[in-house]
């Protein structure tokens, strides 16, 4: 019965459930990269390994608020 409302706002309702999707993977996927920057940057004192899990976590975390804003303006 709600899919009858729901059918002039599809693609809304596509765009939003995928940034939502884009979200929850970005949120989810910082704190194991987190722990790879202790375990083996930190923990071994390698430097290199600490700025590569820290750009990737930067990347992730810039896609998870372009994820956050795009979902705010549909």
């Amino acid at each position: 019965m709600i899919f009858r409302y729901l059918k002039p706002h599809t693609t809304f309702v596509v765009l939003t459930t995928a940034m939502l999707l884009g979200q929850v993977v970005t949120d989810l996927l910082l704190p194991g990269y987190m722990a790879q920057i202790v375990d083996e940057g930190i923990a071994q004192n390698d430097t290199s390994v600490i700025f590569r899990y820290g750009l990737r976590m930067l990347s992730v975390a810039l896609a998870g608020i372009v994820c956050v804003v795009s979902k705010s303006v549909l």
